[in-house]
């Protein structure tokens, strides 16, 4: 799991399941299943993700059969899902997966930009290949998977809590 198969939340987010910031504020702990068999990339990827802000729980699997298995034990809000694993390759990867995400929407990463392989994967959320996105279209694929703008940044949040008590103290003056 998150990065080196223990369950783990982005360090910097966890309160208890649940981060808040500012008076009022809680945002649900959103759950990824991070299946990645190199554990550098593994590392980086999740990384990625606790850089959007939120309140992330990130299980990061190394092979398909991990992946089904962590899958049938509970639902996910994300997967993301590489293709090139050491028991599984290629669509098929994909194909096995999708049925047991359950509502989750699937991210694929691949290394391969295969207009075939792409085309097969319809159903998928998004198809990325690795290095060819921006940490900032990662980021916004991401977002928009899990429910978009109320997973905001934290500073976003301080932002709108500051005007709101900036607000409250006008009201009351």
């Amino acid at each position: 799991r998150h990065p080196a198969g223990l369950l783990g939340a982005c360090p910097h987010d966890r309160l208890g399941g649940a981060v808040g910031v500012g008076a009022g504020f809680d945002i649900p702990m959103k759950t990824v299943l991070l299946v990645e068999d190199l554990k550098a990339s593994a590392a980086i990827i999740a990384q990625k993700i606790c850089n959007i802000g939120g309140a992330w729980d990130i299980t990061t699997v190394h092979t398909l059969g991990a992946a089904l298995k962590e899958l049938r034990s509970r639902a996910f809000d994300l997967v993301v899902l590489d293709l090139a694993l050491p028991d599984s390759g290629g669509i098929y990867t994909f194909k096995k997966v999708k049925p047991h995400a359950g509502t989750a929407p699937v991210i694929i990463l691949t290394v391969t930009a295969d207009q075939e392989t792409q085309k097969l994967a319809e159903g998928a959320f998004a198809y990325l290949v690795k290095g060819e996105f921006t940490d900032q279209e990662f980021s916004d694929i991401v977002q928009s998977a899990v429910g978009g703008p109320s997973f905001m940044r934290e500073n976003d949040m301080e932002k709108i809590s500051k005007n709101d008590n900036e607000q409250e103290i006008e009201v009351s003056s």
